[in-house]
């Protein structure tokens, strides 16, 4: 298992990459906290519904994902 992290607006966004048995194809995980924070995730999630051809597209795709779903979070918050 691969894995990727980075912080983006406070928040620390991690993919993880697995490659299916077999099939040379790989999917992720995707799990964004709280930078510093010993709470639990915000999200943990599978992204199970794609299939990536390198561990580097994969992670790649999960982190700018992880990036929309904080981005989707701060939005959200603001309108309240």
């Amino acid at each position: 298992m691969s894995i990727k992290e980075e912080t983006y607006r406070g928040l620390i966004i991690k993919a993880g990459c697995f490659e299916l048995a077999g099939a040379a194809r790989y999917i992720t995980s995707l799990l964004i906290s709280r930078a510093g924070s010993a709470d639990p995730a915000l999200i943990e999630l599978p992204v199970t519904h794609l299939l990536f051809a390198d561990e580097v597209e994969a992670l790649d795709a999960t982190l700018a994902h992880g990036r929309l779903l904080v981005d989707t979070l701060v939005y959200e918050s603001m309108r309240r």
